[in-house]
């Protein structure tokens, strides 16, 4: 009985020392996946940043490119600059929910909070490029072809290539930034479902 009772003590304190060396490693592994998950939320972060850095750019530009340089009136000038405010605001605000969902949040709900920035940001560039953005070159095209109505012709079609080359290499620009953040969110996602 002596024997039994020491042969349980010792599985006793094996099992104890395993069960400590499992919860040990599980906590290593949630602090790794844990900075791993920040890793990836920094490059969606600096790829908004891009957005809005490029936004205040466009603000600071606008007046002389758009009014002094190609003679468009003060309310396309205005109007360009409510719209980058417009989306500066809307990117800081994704870049605070981005933020906001991996500060003191379990796995989870870092998933969940994902999951919402994800189907956030999509309607929010889907609203930009099939609303907003047809509106603003329909507009800047009528006003380019009033004002330079009487111009010659070689002009507006230097101009004209020019802007749309200028808007291809954006969109493209653009489109990549969206997409490499809508796929990080989803491995994120996928990566915290994994567990």
């Amino acid at each position: 009985m002596v024997n039994n009772d020491k042969e349980f003590e010792a599985l006793y304190n094996l099992i104890d020392r395993l069960e400590k060396k499992i919860d040990k490693e599980a906590v290593i592994n949630e602090r790794l996946m844990h900075e791993a998950i920040t890793h990836k939320t920094d490059s969606i972060k600096s790829k908004m940043m891009m957005a809005v850095y490029s936004g205040a750019i466009v603000i600071v530009v606008a007046p002389w490119c758009f009014h002094y340089a190609m003679g468009l009136s003060w309310w396309f000038v205005g109007v360009t600059i409510v719209f980058m405010l417009y989306c500066i605001c809307m990117e800081l605000h994704f870049k605070k929910k981005v933020n906001e969902s991996i500060m003191g949040a379990t796995m989870l709900q870092v998933a969940e909070y994902m999951a919402d920035f994800k189907q956030g940001y999509r309607r929010y560039t889907q609203t930009n490029l099939f609303l907003w953005l047809p509106l603003w070159i329909g507009w800047l095209c009528v006003e380019f072809y009033i004002v330079n109505a009487a111009a010659n012709k070689f002009f507006l079609i230097v101009y004209g290539v020019s802007m749309t080359a200028g808007g291809i290499l954006g969109a493209i620009i653009g489109l990549r930034a969206y997409f490499k953040m809508q796929h990080t969110a989803s491995d994120i996602i996928e990566q915290i479902n994994g567990l």
